[in-house]
């Protein structure tokens, strides 16, 4: 009887060993030992496991996820935050540009079909066919609010606009509704399910017939994008197109939009740098060479531009922002100057002190090593190649949310991120206040534990000799007036008398 619940109990054990392995074997969580190298200046925020389906050949960071594409033809997603493997899809073949995330899905084109997987499960929510061919990265964003359920009626949900081979830029709805798939023989046996299509919004034309060669941008509900013809375009997810701007020269580089302003390369060998706003040119820059990859835009805090070129160098430039005009002076536009160049084919991330460069392209957003690089002077500090591709992550580093890191993929899909260490400074100037309080905090007791012992005389008898000293030094300057106090007590009671009669 013992002898078969032991037995029992050990199976029961046994059982629960393999979940939590198999539970924990996704998980990047306790898989950091401490141990794992790390570059100068950085440690391991966290490492998944091995993602498997394959060698990992792509990856790319978007929103919250980074996304692995490996020689089988999986799609394997990656939660940014903790390294936690969400889910992998299986695709029928490779994916021809980078994927676009939003809040709720994933949208790739894979030969020329438009697939949106859901962000949460990895399932293909639906696979649609477009009537053209495909030039660059679709778009796609989210309605406010999904519908609770499908209905009969067709329904609008999400905005996808992507450019084409024919010269023109398409905005579609991807519609919902229920419809009939199977007719059962007797009523109620009909097999219902939603169908999606793409429903066409607006059209847009690119002058000249120009081709869009370079991803789509958007921000504040604006798109932002260019085209063969030296232009770049302003137009709202409605179809409002905003007067463009025209350049000397077709665009060699992706557009990289901030909060004010628009940066983009041209073929004409020049940087131009626009009003977001308005579309107008705030300054350009001429480096001698042309620029490519993605041009990265720091933090007003360190205001430098960095412009990768064609000659495998980066060139950094440092914005002066603008003055409005003051009292006998004129109004002052932004301008720049050229900081500092060094050896490096794109910015992978950036930092509060660095940059941190790539050297050898990878794929499509990815590097060999990467470089850290100091903003003040471009003095190399480190390099570090011991990583199988450095990802580009185009990140604001004043948000805690998107602060400078490092992810590396290894070919078996494993992932790693860096992060830069606390530095010492900062825990030397939280802990000089602290000190200086505690001692102002020890002559404030001192000051009501002697202001209460002259209100209560019982209360000094109790107190330790060594309090008791200080308080009596005081009355026995004027002791003597306290004993002829004491020989005239007698007297004044006799005069205080007569006083309450009257």
């Amino acid at each position: 009887m013992k002898f078969n619940q032991v037995r029992a109990g050990g199976w029961v054990a046994l059982a629960f060993a393999l979940t939590l392995a198999c539970s924990s074997g996704v998980r990047a969580e306790g898989l950091y030992s401490g141990d794992l190298p790390a570059p100068s200046g950085m440690e391991v925020e966290w490492q998944s496991v091995p993602g498997g389906g394959g060698t990992a050949i792509k990856a790319w960071v978007r929103e919250d996820l980074i996304l692995i594409e490996t020689d089988k033809h999986n799609l394997v997603a990656v939660r940014r935050a903790d390294g936690y493997h969400l889910w992998h899809c299986f695709l029928e073949t490779d994916i021809r540009f980078s994927p676009s995330v939003s809040r709720t899905n994933v949208l790739v084109n894979v030969n020329n079909y438009l697939i949106a997987i859901d962000k949460r499960s990895g399932s293909i929510r639906w696979k649609l066919a477009a009537d053209f061919i495909m030039s660059a990265a679709p778009l796609l964003v989210d309605p406010p609010l999904y519908p609770k359920e499908y209905t009969k009626e067709w329904m609008n949900l999400e905005t996808i606009v992507v450019p084409g081979w024919d010269s023109r830029m398409h905005c579609f709805w991807s519609r919902g509704h229920m419809s009939t798939l199977i007719k059962g023989i007797r009523p109620g046996e009909d097999v219902i399910a939603p169908s999606f299509d793409l429903f066409k919004q607006w059209l847009k034309a690119n002058k000249g017939g120009a081709f869009n060669l370079f991803p789509t941008k958007l921000r504040d509900d604006v798109l932002y994008y260019t085209a063969e013809n030296g232009l770049i375009s302003a137009v709202n997810l409605n179809g409002d197109e905003q007067e463009p701007y025209y350049m000397m020269g077709n665009a060699c580089t992706e557009l990289t939009v901030t909060s004010s302003s628009i940066f983009v390369g041209a073929r004409d060998s020049y940087v131009y740098c626009l009003d977001r706003l308005l579309m107008k040119k705030k300054w350009t820059f001429a480096p001698g060479k042309l620029a490519k990859a993605t041009i990265f835009a720091d933090e007003p805090a360190t205001p430098l531009v960095y412009i990768p070129l064609e000659d495998g160098t980066i060139q950094a430039v440092r914005v002066i922002p603008s003055r409005p005009a003051r009292k006998n002076e004129f109004e002052t536009p932004e301008r720049f100057t050229e900081s500092w160049i060094t050896k490096g084919d794109g910015i992978v991330t950036a930092g509060p002190k660095y940059v941190y460069i790539g050297n050898g392209i990878v794929g499509d957003r990815a590097f060999k090593s990467v470089s850290a690089v100091d903003k003040e002077t471009g003095k190399t500090v480190w390099t570090d190649s011991s990583g199988g591709m450095y990802l580009e992550y185009v990140n604001n580093w004043s948000n805690r949310t998107s602060g400078a890191r490092l992810y590396t993929v290894s070919s078996d899909g494993k992932v790693i991120s860096y992060k830069e260490k606390r530095r010492d400074t900062a825990e030397v100037v939280v802990k000089k206040p602290k000190e200086s309080e505690a001692d102002s905090e020890k002559p404030i007791i001192l000051k009501k534990k002697e202001e209460a012992s002259p209100a209560d005389p019982a209360k000094p008898d109790e107190k330790k000799p060594e309090e008791k000293k200080p308080e009596e030094a005081k009355p026995d300057a004027p002791a003597k007036p306290a004993e002829e106090k004491k020989a005239d007590a007698p007297a004044k009671p006799e005069e205080k008398k007569p006083e309450e009669k009257k």
